[in-house]
C-alpha cells in the first residue's frame, strides 16, 4: 500500500478525471486556481459549496444560475413573462425597438426548455406567448412548435440556423442602455446570456423613432463584414454600347420626346402653383450626385441581338407609353380555368406574346397569345376535345414544375422542377431540347438574362447557379444563403444576379467572381419574389404582406409598402422605374408610386412595429382568433387596386410598351367543381 498522496498528485488525479469525463470548464477553472489566478465568473459558477442566499450581486447570481435553472424550466418562462410585461409598460418611444427583441429571446427560451427535455413545459410556453409573434413570424412559429425533443432539434433546419447564427438587430443606443440596465438590476442573467450569445446589436446614435431601419436579420456573417460588403462599388449603369446604333438613335429620340413632355408638364404645374402656396415638393429617390450611373465594360460575354430582336425593340420603343402617378398602365389579366389547384407558376414573354405555366403534375402548358383565335394549331397541342387549341402541352419532367421563363427572342422556354432538373424547350415545336442537372434538391425558380443565352436558377440546396444554354454544367455557383433560395433575377446589365431566400435576406452577386456584393435584410418572412428596376438602380422584394425597395448604390431602404392582405407572389417595375406592380393570393393587382420619397420614413416604420406590441394575456386569451388580428393599413403610395373575382394573381409583368400583364388560375368553389377538362384561357 502506497503512502499518502501529495496535494499536487491529488490535483493531477482530479484533473485527469475531469478531462476523462469531458468537464472542460471545470478543468480550466481548477488550473486557474492552481496557478493562483483570480477566478472568473465562469469558474465561480462551478463551485458546489456556494450558498443560494448570498448578497444580491450579479456575480453571485451567475454562480448559482446554472444549477438553479437546469432543474426548473418554469423560471425561464417566468423571466420571459416579466420581461414581456416590462416591454408592454415601457414608454411608447421605446416599445417598437424593445418588442423587436422579444422574438429572438422567445425563440431561445423555448429552445432552452426543449433542450432540457421538458416537452410539456415547452408546449405550454409556446401556447402562452406565440400569439405575440404570429403576425410577423407565423411561418417560423409553425415550424418551431413541432420541435419538442432534443433529437428533433438536431434534425430541424430552422433550429440549426438559429443555433449557429446570430440575429442582427438595429437599435438606438438609448434603448439598448435601458434594456441592459433593467436586466442587470433584476439579475436576469439568463436573458443577458441569450443577448450575448445569439444577438448582434447594431447600435445607432439616434432617437428610437428614427433608429428602426431593419428589425431582425440572420445573414451568417459578422456585422462588420456585412457592412464592408455593402460598401463595395456597384456598377448599376446599363451597357448602352451593347445595343445596335438604330436602337440607340430611337432611344435618344424617345428620351427627347419624354423631356419635352416633362417640360410641358412642369410649365403647367408652375402655372397652377401660382394659385396656391405649395408647401411640399416631391423629392427624387436619389440625390442629384447619385443619378449618374457608373459605367463599366461588360464582365461577361454577351450574345449579339438578332435582326428580329432589334426590329421588335425598335417598334416597342416607338410605341411605349410613359407612366406616372397620374398616368397608370392598362392591365390585361389572363385567367386559366380548370386547373384544379394544380398551377404552381406562370410567366410571360417580354413582349407579351407568349404565356407559359407550370403544374404540379410535372407538365407545362404554353399559350400563343399573339395568334390566339386565328385557328393555328400544332400536332403537339394535346387537345382532348379534338378542336382548335392555341396551347401546347410540354411533358418531360418527373416532378412538379415551380419555375418557368421565356427567352427574349421567344424561341425558347425554360422550366425548373422538383425533380432537381431544368429543361430547355423549343417554343415552336414543344420539344424538350436539353436537360440541365446540377442541383441536389428541387429547383424553385429559373430566369433568362436580358439578352438570352445565360440563365440562373434557385434551389432548395441553398444555392443559386449560373448556366449557359450551350453548356450542361453550371458556370458559377452562388453559395452563402442559410436556407432555400426561392427566387432569382438578372440585373439589366447582366453583370449581377439577385437572389431571395427563406433566410429573410436578399443578396446581389457578382457574376464574374461569384461573390456577394450586397446583402439586404429587414423582411419579416421568406422572400417570395423580387424584381430589379430596368434602370438598374433599385431592387424590390416581398415577403408575406410587405414590399420593400432598396437603393443598390447606397444599400439604403427607400420604401416599405403595406396593403396586401395575403401572400404576395410577384412584383415588377415599370420600364421608367416610376411605378411598381404587385400581385398575390388576395386576388388583387396593386400599383405603387415610386417617384416620391416617403415622408417621415423612420417615424412611420417605428409606429408600424409599435402597433404589434404585446399586452398582458392570460392562458385563455392567448388563443388567436381572426377578429384579434390587426387590420392592415395601406401605404399612401398605393395608387390603384385591381380586384379579380376568384383568381389569385400568380404573376405581374410590364411589357416593353408599359402594358401590365397579369395572370392566375381561377379557383372554383367546391360546389362549382365539375369533371376535369384541359387547362384553357
Amino acid at each position: 500500500m502506497s503512502s499518502s498522496l501529495s496535494e499536487k498528485e491529488v490535483d493531477q488525479i482530479v484533473l485527469n478525471y475531469l478531462k476523462k469525463r469531458g468537464f472542460a470548464q471545470a478543468e480550466a477553472a481548477l488550473k486557474q486556481e492552481q496557478q493562483g489566478k483570480q477566478q472568473s465568473m465562469e469558474s465561480m459558477a462551478f463551485r458546489q459549496d456556494m450558498e443560494a442566499e448570498m448578497p444580491a450581486t450579479i456575480s453571485n447570481f451567475i454562480m448559482n444560475y446554472q444549477n438553479a435553472e437546469s432543474s426548473s424550466p418554469f423560471r425561464v418562462s417566468k423571466y420571459y413573462s416579466i420581461l414581456r410585461e416590462w416591454v408592454a409598460s415601457a414608454l411608447e418611444m421605446y416599445q417598437g425597438e424593445l418588442f423587436s427583441l422579444l422574438y429572438p429571446i422567445f425563440v431561445h427560451c423555448y429552445l432552452e426548455i426543449v433542450a432540457r427535455g421538458h416537452s410539456d413545459e415547452a408546449r405550454t410556453f409556446m401556447h402562452l406567448y406565440k400569439k405575440d409573434h404570429l403576425e410577423l413570424h407565423g411561418d417560423e412559429i409553425q415550424r418551431l412548435q413541432n420541435v419538442l425533443t432534443p433529437d428533433q432539434m438536431k434534425e430541424n433546419e430552422l433550429v440549426e440556423m438559429y443555433k449557429r447564427n446570430r440575429f442582427t438587430v438595429s437599435i438606438s443606443r438609448f434603448t439598448l442602455e435601458l434594456l441592459v440596465s433593467y436586466l442587470h438590476e433584476n439579475r436576469f442573467m439568463f436573458i443577458l446570456s441569450i443577448l450575448n450569445q445569439y444577438i448582434n446589436f447594431k447600435s445607432i446614435n439616434a432617437l428610437p423613432p428614427q433608429a428602426v431601419e431593419e428589425y431582425l436579420a440572420i445573414t451568417g456573417k459578422p456585422e462588420r463584414e456585412r457592412k464592408t460588403i455593402n460598401e463595395r462599388d456597384h456598377y448599376w449603369g446599363l451597357y448602352e454600347e451593347v445595343l445596335p446604333q438604330s436602337v440607340l438613335n430611337a432611344l435618344q429620340q424617345y428620351r427627347a420626346k419624354q423631356k419635352e413632355i416633362a417640360n410641358a408638364q412642369e410649365i403647367e404645374n408652375l402655372e397652377s402653383a401660382t394659385k396656391r402656396q405649395r408647401s411640399e415638393k416631391p423629392s427624387p429617390l436619389l440625390p442629384p450626385e447619385m443619378e449618374k450611373p457608373k459605367q463599366m465594360s461588360p464582365g461577361v460575354r454577351l450574345p449579339r441581338m438578332t435582326e428580329q430582336m432589334e426590329y421588335d425593340l425598335f417598334e416597342d420603343l416607338s410605341k411605349r407609353v410613359a407612366l406616372s402617378s397620374t398616368s397608370l398602365p392598362s392591365v390585361c389579366f389572363y385567367t386559366a380555368f380548370n386547373t384544379y389547384h394544380g398551377m404552381n407558376t406562370m410567366n410571360f414573354a417580354q413582349d407579351g406574346s407568349i404565356c407559359v405555366a407550370g403544374f404540379s403534375d410535372s407538365t407545362l402548358r404554353l399559350w400563343d397569345i399573339k395568334n390566339a383565335g386565328k385557328g393555328t394549331s400544332t400536332a403537339n397541342n394535346n387537345n382532348a376535345t379534338g378542336g382548335r387549341s392555341d396551347s401546347k402541352l410540354l411533358v418531360g419532367h418527373s416532378g412538379g414544375v415551380f419555375g418557368c421563363a421565356v427567352s427574349p427572342d421567344n424561341n425558347w422556354v425554360l422550366s425548373s422542377s422538383a425533380d432537381k432538373t431544368v429543361r430547355l424547350w423549343n417554343a415552336q415545336t414543344g420539344n424538350s431540347m436539353v436537360c440541365y442537372k446540377g442541383h441536389n434538391y428541387p429547383v424553385w425558380d429559373v430566369e433568362f438574362s436580358a439578352l438570352g443565352y445565360y440563365f440562373a436558377t434557385a434551389s432548395h440546396d441553398k444555392t443559386a447557379r449560373l448556366w449557359a444554354t450551350d453548356n450542361i454544367f453550371p458556370l458559377r455557383i452562388f453559395a452563402g444563403h442559410l436556407s432555400d433560395v426561392n427566387c432569382v433575377k438578372f440585373h439589366p446589365n447582366c453583370n449581377y444576379i439577385a437572389t431571395g431566400s427563406s433566410d429573410k435576406s436578399i443578396r446581389l452577386w457578382d457574376i464574374n467572381t461569384a461573390s456577394s456584393v450586397r446583402i439586404f435584410t429587414g423582411l419579416f418572412g421568406p422572400v417570395n419574389c423580387l424584381a430589379l428596376s430596368p434602370d438598374g438602380k433599385y431592387v424590390a422584394a416581398a415577403d408575406d404582406q410587405r414590399i420593400m425597395v432598396w437603393d443598390l448604390a447606397t444599400s439604403r431602404r427607400l420604401h416599405t409598402f403595406t396593403g396586401h392582405t395575403r401572400t404576395i407572389w410577384s412584383v415588377d417595375f415599370s420600364i421608367e422605374s416610376t411605378l411598381l406592380a404587385s400581385s398575390g393570393s388576395d386576388n388583387t393587382v396593386r400599383i405603387w408610386d415610386l417617384t416620391t420619397a416617403k415622408q417621415q420614413q423612420g417615424k412611420q416604420e417605428s409606429n408600424e412595429v409599435a402597433t404589434t406590441q404585446p399586452t398582458a394575456v392570460t392562458e385563455e386569451a392567448a388563443k388567436p382568433t381572426e377578429e384579434e388580428k390587426p387590420k392592415i393599413t395601406a401605404s399612401p403610395e398605393l395608387l390603384k387596386t385591381f380586384h379579380t373575382k376568384e383568381s389569385p394573381a400568380f404573376r405581374v409583368r410590364f411589357t416593353r410598351r408599359n402594358l401590365l400583364l397579369a395572370g392566375g388560375a381561377f379557383i372554383a368553389k367546391a360546389k362549382q367543381n365539375k369533371e376535369p377538362v384541359n387547362e384553357t384561357f
